[in-house]
């Protein structure tokens, strides 16, 4: 008995769905309306993103004979746009390798 107790809800909800499903179908499909703006309400543009695209320096120094790129020249570097991006040592050379976005 309570099997058929349990049954006798689910019928009647696929009905009330049923029926909510034809009566939206039955009605005249209209635009939704437009939210009312406020006046002098902001609008915010579109964020586009766009990929930079890079330029790139190779500084090899051979470490017997002259030294690493001090602070000064660094900060040069720096100033020009440069940033340090990778080293690389290889035997007694050091390779260093910098990058900066195209304008």
């Amino acid at each position: 008995m309570l099997a058929g107790r349990a049954a006798a809800p689910a019928l009647f909800i696929n009905r009330v769905r049923t029926d909510t499903r034809s009566h939206a179908m039955n009605r005249q499909s209209a635009f939704p309306e437009q939210p009312q703006r406020a006046s002098g309400a902001h609008v915010q543009p579109p964020v586009v993103y766009v990929e930079p695209t890079w330029e790139y320096k190779h500084v090899a120094r051979d470490l017997e004979k002259e030294a690493a790129p001090d602070e000064a020249e660094l900060n040069a570097l720096g100033a020009d746009g440069w940033e340090l991006a990778g080293v690389l040592a290889h035997g007694n050379a050091a390779h260093f390798y910098f990058k900066r976005q195209k304008e």
